[in-house]
């Protein structure tokens, strides 16, 4: 009797967006969604699987979106000043990979993902 019934989910409901949800908002969008629809965002056109994820507790640095790599890690900047950790992403096309493989197969490009394919 207390019972309720959840909403059905749809892959447009896995698109992250850096600006408007927190760090901790998004791992629990990646954990949620995993592994159908998937949370994926935008890199350069292409989209990005987010497989798995962590809250960082490193500070923003740059807009939401910018990611930048430390050692064997990579970070991602979200809304209200948080930052999330980024331990395996899947470029479209392309296996799982581990955050120091993702960066080796994008070197030259500008460190952002967008929440647009285009």
């Amino acid at each position: 009797s207390r019972a309720t019934l959840a909403p059905l989910l749809s892959k447009e409901l896995g698109l992250v967006r850096f600006a408007e949800l927190s760090a901790p908002e998004i791992h629990n969008l990646v954990r949620g969604l995993y592994p159908w629809p998937g949370a994926y965002t935008f890199f350069h056109g292409k989209r990005v699987k987010l497989l798995r994820s962590m809250v960082a507790a490193e500070a923003s640095r740059g807009n939401p979106g910018d990611f930048w790599v430390e050692g064997d890690r990579l970070f991602v900047a979200c809304a209200k000043g948080t930052a999330l950790e980024m331990l395996e992403l899947q470029l479209e096309g392309k296996r799982p990979m581990l955050p120091r493989e993702f960066e080796n197969g994008i070197k030259g490009q500008a460190p952002q993902f967008s929440p647009e394919s285009a």
